[in-house]
């Protein structure tokens, strides 16, 4: 047999209990194999298919300059055994297990060997994952050229007192994906050299302490050229809460959009967005924003965004509110559930829906919204419905839930709703359901798993989380 095209078949998790090793106590003392892999470490040597993902990390072992040159021959050895690129992640200079701190000279000892494999094998990488103690300022000029390098995450840093027009990654031809990690204080005139044309999927992310971008930074970032190549968009932290005025954008190829903060920033940036080719939409709001002086607008801002997108179809086909839909003594509510219902109606296309909602939510409302009423077909919302998943709703132990669940699931062989999709899946986390409402749910699930042979199901997550006990 060829062992090594069999091992394509393996799973992850058993090939990491077939290599998986003992770190010994000195960096230049010989690992400790398991038994199984002693048998398979010939097959691993000569697998280049094994050899494709790297993540480097501080070690206790690691305190003396031979142990420093030692580390770095062997990581030298392991990239020139892979025939392929390579997906590599370096951790920050801490230990990962236990809560002892390293040394200055075990932080500048890593931080050395690292740089050096980075800029020596720099045409290797596929995938980019940087410590958070580095920034982009510093260590891209130093690489001879990042041929292979298509995924890259790195932090902003401190943007120097003058910028070059030119872009940092222009030895990045194949740079598609970019994760930027802003300071504090961020300024968007530094985005400008460090979002190359190339980038098709941006994120931008912040430390949790981090509140959120300010209005300032927002209005010049929308105006960015470079965002005009965007398919997708992940913008975790917004965060002003006094309303504001922003520029007018259109990202005409933008696919995917995910965006975070508070409720007047959210507001706010869909307000001035046009997304003609907008397919998946996730929003998300901190539940302990405060937020609430100036009401539930992200709801009317995100009808008047699908209106103002789509000329005769909208295209949306998934939405994910996470905490969008609740009101507590902490957060105002953003969404209100007859502003939901305007935007569904707006959205017909949808086909994957998402709630997360703590707090308080009338959650018979919200059902009753997504139930469909085979007697007035014209009059419903998501009749493409097929994937639906709730998070923590509270309350799913009336009929109403029941009736959401069979207006739109049948098993095969009786008689189809007209007009509407078939529910495929239902995912259920943390919700509070009764022993009627678990009876019927696994009276359901039985059923479909008789109906998964014909190609349809209704798949129903079980366990602590889904009755909440």
């Amino acid at each position: 047999m060829n062992m090594t095209s069999a091992m394509n078949t393996f799973p992850p998790e058993l090939l990491i209990q077939i290599f998986a090793i003992q770190p010994p106590q000195s960096i230049q003392s010989q690992p400790n194999y398991t038994q199984v892999c002693s048998r398979w470490r010939s097959i691993a040597y000569t697998s280049p298919e094994l050899w494709t993902t790297l993540t480097i990390e501080l070690l206790p072992a690691l305190k003396t300059k031979a142990d420093a040159a030692y580390l770095e021959e062997a990581l030298t050895s392991w990239v020139l055994r892979s025939r392929r690129n390579i997906d590599l992640t370096v951790y920050g200079p801490f230990f990962r297990q236990g809560w002892d701190r390293p040394s200055e000279v075990q932080k500048r000892l890593y931080g050395k060997v690292n740089y050096k494999i980075i800029v020596k094998f720099s045409n290797k990488w596929r995938r980019l994952i940087t410590p958070y103690t580095w920034d982009a300022y510093n260590f891209p000029h130093s690489l001879e050229h990042f041929a292979a390098l298509e995924e890259l995450q790195v932090a902003v840093g401190t943007c120097p007192l003058s910028t070059s027009n030119h872009s940092t990654f222009t030895k990045a031809p194949r740079l598609f994906k970019l994760n930027l990690d802003l300071p504090m204080s961020p300024s968007f005139a530094c985005l400008e050299t460090l979002i190359p044309e190339t980038v098709s999927d941006l994120t931008l992310s912040s430390d949790p302490g981090v509140f959120g971008v300010s209005e300032g930074f927002m209005r010049g970032f929308l105006q960015l050229e470079q965002l005009q190549n965007l398919t997708h968009l992940d913008f975790s932290r917004v965060g002003w809460t006094t309303p504001h005025v922003l520029p007018s954008t259109i990202l005409p190829h933008l696919q995917e959009l995910t965006l975070g903060g508070t409720i007047t920033a959210l507001g706010d940036f869909l307000g001035v967005l046009t997304l003609p080719s907008l397919r998946k939409l996730s929003l998300s709001t901190s539940r302990f924003d405060g937020n609430g002086d100036h009401g539930p607008v992200v709801g009317p801002a995100l009808t008047d965004l699908l209106k103002r997108s789509y000329r005769d179809k909208c295209g949306l086909l998934a939405l994910s509110l996470t905490w969008m839909l609740a009101r507590d003594i902490n957060s105002g509510q953003a969404i209100t559930l007859e502003a939901l219902c305007h935007i569904l109606s707006a959205a017909s296309t949808i086909t994957e829906l998402h709630i997360h909602s703590e707090g308080h939510t009338d959650t018979a409302r919200l059902m009753e919204i997504l139930r469909y009423d085979g007697r007035s077909p014209e009059k419903q919302i998501l009749p493409h419905l097929k994937s639906f998943s709730a998070e923590s709703l509270s309350d799913l132990d009336q009929g109403y839930f029941l009736d959401f669940i069979f207006s739109r699931w049948w098993p095969d062989g009786s008689q189809p709703v007209v007009g509407v999709s078939k529910l495929e899946k239902l995912i259920l986390s943390s919700c509070t359901l009764t022993e009627k409402t678990r009876e019927q749910l696994d009276t359901c699930y039985n059923e479909a798993r008789e109906d998964m042979a014909a190609g349809s199901y209704i798949w129903v997550s079980s366990g602590c989380p889904l009755y909440g006990e």
